[in-house]
């Protein structure tokens, strides 16, 4: 990539930091790719893994919804890109059915048409994603895709920046630590749902999402329930 994009997308973070009179963040560079790429949202997301994630910014409500979507069906653009490396992209989603059975209708029911979800990187390591959404069916131009590009990797040094060093040393430790910390709830209740059960946590966590999504219930939402006692998925528990 040549040297004009970079250039480009961080004038435009700078200026639009000036306007605003704070620092370049997370929710700034989320506005900004939204209005650059002509998205009607956009989410930053960091990743340790499948079932380690927290959104790390968005333009609204629908685009966290769409995050929480993915994580709670375990299948979507940005698990595709967080564990290729590489952009996953669908400018008619209603052609993406094959790709994600169970997440193109659920997110085409919220409206969206296109979904555009690019990987965070730290050298060669992917630790989460960049994902923009439009309601109209229509691809990226290629300098639309060249910005986001710049978009997702200035998120990644946003995201990295307080959690350089791990207990390993490792930049990216400190950023699977901060994801794991996250979603707790979930992993608690997985956990506690597991013993219940009697089963190991994948298929703990695939009833937990399978509830949640029988149910039109955010995962943290089922996973809240169970701790606190006021549901119990015993077998063959989908409906309320």
């Amino acid at each position: 990539m040549d040297s004009e994009p970079p250039s480009r997308v961080w004038s435009l973070l700078a200026e639009e930091a000036r306007t605003v009179g704070g620092g370049i963040s997370i929710g700034l560079v989320c506005a900004t790719a939204g209005r650059v790429l002509a998205a009607d949202g956009v989410a930053v997301t960091l990743i340790a893994s499948e079932t380690a994630r927290e959104i790390a910014g968005s333009t609204g409500a629908l685009s966290r919804q769409l995050e929480e979507l993915q994580f709670m069906l375990g299948e979507g653009p940005g698990l595709e890109s967080f564990g290729t490396g590489a952009p996953a992209l669908a400018c008619d989603l209603r052609s993406a059915t094959a790709r994600w059975p169970v997440f193109t209708p659920a997110a085409a029911g919220l409206g969206v048409g296109a979904v555009f979800s690019f990987p965070l990187r730290f050298g060669a390591v992917a630790i989460g994603t960049l994902e923009a959404y439009r309601h109209e069916a229509r691809e990226l131009t290629e300098e639309e895709a060249g910005d986001a590009f710049v978009f997702a990797d200035t998120a990644a040094l946003l995201l990295l920046e307080p959690y350089q060093r791990g207990e390993s040393g490792d930049p990216v430790d400190g950023a699977a630590r901060l994801a794991q910390d996250y979603h707790i709830e979930v992993y608690q209740a997985t956990g506690m749902l597991s013993v219940q059960l009697r089963t190991n946590l994948d298929d703990a966590l695939a009833r937990l999402r399978g509830y949640a999504f029988a149910n039109d219930m955010r995962i943290s939402a089922v996973a809240r329930e169970i701790l606190t006692g006021r549901l119990a998925l015993g077998e063959g528990s989908t409906g309320a």
